[in-house]
């Protein structure tokens, strides 16, 4: 149902944000 596309919804946003911090710490370790 529309919940269950809910919940995958926020939780590929939640992957999502995790990649982004991986990237920028990635970042900070080679500039």
């Amino acid at each position: 149902g529309a919940g269950e596309l809910r919940q995958k919804l926020s939780r590929i946003e939640t992957v999502d944000q995790g990649v982004e911090l991986i990237e920028n710490a990635i970042a900070k370790l080679h500039p």
